[in-house]
């Protein structure tokens, strides 16, 4: 349990990366949220540093995140995290807040824009705007140390790989959920490398090939999902977006048995 010090010190630390992020996304606003913190034991069980949890019946936006996440020695190897969820926190407040179906909907694109902005932090762009150049063999780092960019990306297709392959993910509600989840998190990350990545073009078919995308979904509505989330999108294709996002979900679960 945090001391009251350490608490101050982590609010102070929390508000500070809420200005950050206000500036590297043009000055946005983020909507209120609770402070909520986990404990080493929780984080680990949780497997994740920070998240945002939302509630659309009452409109409550919960930041929960690592009681220890403002330490000197992780503090700025978590940023690019703490940008991911607050985009979270963005995209629920502009498009879903309030409204249970809208935000259900939106779950596909809340983790495609969060991988983009996510990999642009990592970057070192100044703002999730800018125009840069990058190699995929460029270095980043993550919450495990320093890695390429390519290596960074393929570490999420893989975890996508690893969820398929549990015994039981056919009749895994959650399961499901998370690994549709882990796929548009690498279309996001592979949009900003589409856009910038001056090499993307060499390793753009071993990339597409290792994706786990079309053994899910199937040849056709990969290509659908593909297709609509590609670079920046509009209000309009963030809608069409919600819409495959849902159907494609839904018509799985539905082929695997899990819903009627």
């Amino acid at each position: 349990m945090l001391t009251l010090q350490e608490r101050i010190m982590l609010i102070s630390y929390i508000k500070r990366m809420e200005s950050s992020y206000r500036d590297f996304m043009g000055g946005v606003s983020l909507p209120q949220m609770e402070l909520q913190t986990m404990s080493l034991e929780e984080m680990r069980a949780q497997l994740a540093n920070a998240e945002v949890i939302y509630n659309p019946t009452t409109n409550a936006y919960t930041f929960r995140v690592f009681e220890q996440i403002n330490h000197p020695a992780i503090a700025k190897d978590c940023e690019y995290i703490i940008f991911h969820e607050f985009t979270h926190a963005l995209d629920i407040s502009r498009y879903g807040a309030g409204n249970r179906d809208k935000y259900n909907q939106l779950r596909g694109y809340l983790e495609y824009h969060a991988s983009q902005v996510e990999l642009m932090k990592m970057l070192g762009a100044s703002t999730f705007h800018q125009t840069i150049e990058f190699s995929l063999l460029d270095k980043v780092c993550d919450t495990n140390g320093e890695v390429t960019v390519l290596e960074f990306i393929e570490q999420g297709m893989n975890a996508t790989s690893e969820l398929m392959s549990k015994p039981d993910f056919k009749q895994n509600l959650n399961l499901v959920f998370h690994a549709v989840g882990t796929l548009y998190n690498y279309l996001g990350r592979i949009s900003i490398c589409r856009m910038y990545a001056t090499d993307f073009d060499a390793y753009s078919s071993a990339l597409e090939q290792k994706c786990a995308g079309e053994g899910l979904f199937g040849s056709e509505m990969w290509k659908s999902i593909r297709t609509l989330f590609n670079g920046m999108m509009t209000d309009s294709l963030i809608d069409l977006g919600g819409m495959l996002y849902y159907g494609s979900l839904l018509q799985l679960c539905r082929s695997y048995g899990i819903v009627g």
